[in-house]
C-alpha cells in the first residue's frame, strides 16, 4: 500500500498538531534518493524494510548502492540502536573499520509524541561493536515547525526537527566533530520523507582564520514509501 492512503488516526493526529509515534511493522519500506548537494553527485536510492518487530527492538534491512546489505536495528520510535556507516562519513569516524555503530541508549532522533517547540537533551555513547571503542555523544534536539513538503513520492506536511549532535571525538590536529542532522517527518510516511545531514570540525593545522573544515551535506528524499498489509 502506498503512502497516499493514511490511516485517518494519523490525519487526525496532524490535525491537532501532534505526531504520534511510527506504528513500524515488517513489510514498511521506504526508499530514498539521496546526494551531494554541492557536489551533485547522484549517490543512489537507498532501500530501508522493516523485517521484524519485537518489544523494544526493529530490525531494519539497509540496502545502499555499492555497499553490502546490512541489518539495522532501531526502538520502536525509530531511534537508532545500531546502524551501519554506508554513504555517512561522521558515521564512519565512530565506527571504524567495523562499518557499524551501536549506541547506548538508542541515539534520540525522536521523542514521541512530537508537538511543535518541543526540544531535549540527551546523551548517548557511541561504540564500535568491533573493537569497543566508545566515544561520547549528546543531542541537541528540537521541532521547529510545520512545512509542506515536495518530493518524488508526493507532496507531505512534514514537522521539521533539527538535532545538532556533538562527538567527543577530538585528536591533537583537530577538535570534536559536530553533525546537524534535520528531518522534515511526516506522521503518513512513518518516517522523515527529507533528511539533510551536515559535520564540521576544526582543523588546528591550519591558519586560525581558516580551521573550518565542513563534510559533504547529503540530501535524502523520499522516492517511495510502501505501508504495512
Amino acid at each position: 500500500m502506498l503512502a497516499g492512503t493514511a490511516a485517518l488516526t494519523v490525519d487526525a493526529a496532524v490535525a491537532q498538531d501532534i505526531v504520534p509515534p511510527p506504528p513500524l511493522k515488517p513489510g514498511m519500506a521506504w526508499s530514498y534518493r539521496q546526494w551531494e548537494e554541492l557536489s551533485g553527485r547522484d549517490m543512489g536510492l537507498v532501500h530501508a524494510e522493516v523485517v521484524a518487530v519485537a518489544s523494544d527492538q526493529v530490525t531494519v534491512r539497509v540496502t545502499v548502492p555499492g555497499e553490502q546489505t546490512t541489518n539495522e536495528r532501531w526502538d520502536t520510535a525509530g531511534n537508532w540502536q545500531q546502524v551501519g556507516t554506508q554513504g555517512w562519513a561522521w558515521l564512519a569516524r565512530l565506527a571504524g573499520p567495523s562499518k557499524r555503530v551501536e549506541f547506548v541508549p538508542a541515539l534520540a532522533l525522536y521523542r514521541f509524541p512530537l508537538p511543535v517547540g518541543k526540544s531535549w537533551v540527551e546523551s548517548a555513547r557511541a561504540v564500535d561493536p568491533d573493537t569497543r571503542r566508545t566515544t561520547q555523544l549528546k543531542v541537541f534536539a528540537k521541532a521547529l515547525s510545520w512545512e509542506e513538503v515536495n518530493v518524488p513520492a508526493g507532496k507531505f506536511n512534514a514537522v521539521k526537527v533539527r538535532r545538532s549532535i556533538a562527538a567527543e571525538d577530538a585528536e591533537p590536529t583537530r577538535s570534536g566533530t559536530t553533525v546537524t542532522l534535520i528531518d522534515w517527518y511526516a506522521p503518513q510516511a512513518a518516517g522523515p520523507v527529507k533528511r539533510i545531514c551536515t559535520w564540521e570540525h576544526n582543523d588546528y593545522r591550519r591558519p586560525r582564520p581558516d580551521q573550518l573544515v565542513r563534510g559533504p551535506r547529503i540530501r535524502l528524499e523520499l522516492a517511495q514509501y510502501v505501508s504495512a498489509q
